[in-house]
């Protein structure tokens, strides 16, 4: 398969996965839910092996495995346990799960002092999925500024843009599962 053809795959995933995304989130202001129509995205693209995302109390790392742990006891993990990566915070208590699927990344952001956090059992204040974009930078060899890819981050629960204090403007830093640094890797999908 020659590489142009491989680029096309992945803008076609690429757009079906943001696309999917996007309609979630305008389902959900249309229902007035967006938290339900956010864990419905996670259940089709991250699904569980038993259970749903909407019923999780809360998320635990346990070795190098994601588990949500349920109102009665119960747990389950991911369906595909390779989609979990990395985490920020404490395994027992983590403030932000990183999961991947293809080239995508999908970020939950855990607070449960948070506006949205404080309102559901999981504590899920955001669930943010990358996209690819281009941002203007300085060009080293020129005066004039240049383009180069970058990564923009697509809140599914907050409408709102962040200001520039935001802890999602800031750089992303993740403990990957296995105990290491996570480095979000150029995207490579143009």
């Amino acid at each position: 398969m020659n590489m142009t053809m491989m680029n096309t795959q992945n803008q076609q995933q690429l757009h079906h996965f943001i696309g999917e995304a996007i309609a979630a989130v305008v389902n959900g202001a249309k229902r007035g839910v967006s938290l339900e129509s956010a864990t419905e995205f996670l259940d089709r693209r991250f699904p569980l092996a038993r259970g749903s995302h909407k019923m999780v109390k809360s998320y635990v790392v346990y070795y190098q495995h994601l588990l949500a742990f349920f109102e009665d006891g119960s747990h389950s993990g991911l369906e595909t346990s390779s989609q979990f990566v990395a985490l920020c915070g404490h395994k027992e208590e983590p403030c932000a799960i990183l999961l991947k699927s293809g080239d995508i990344h999908v970020e939950l952001t855990l607070d449960k002092n948070g506006r949205m956090g404080s309102a559901n059992p999981a504590h899920i204040e955001d669930i943010q999925v990358e996209s690819p974009g281009f941002c203007l930078r300085e060009s080293e060899g020129c005066a004039t500024e240049a383009i180069s890819q970058c990564r923009n981050w697509l809140s599914l629960l907050h409408s709102a843009p962040c200001d520039d204090d935001c802890p999602q403007r800031n750089e992303r830093r993740f403990t990957a599962k296995d105990g290491g640094e996570y480095q979000l890797v150029s995207l490579g999908l143009f």
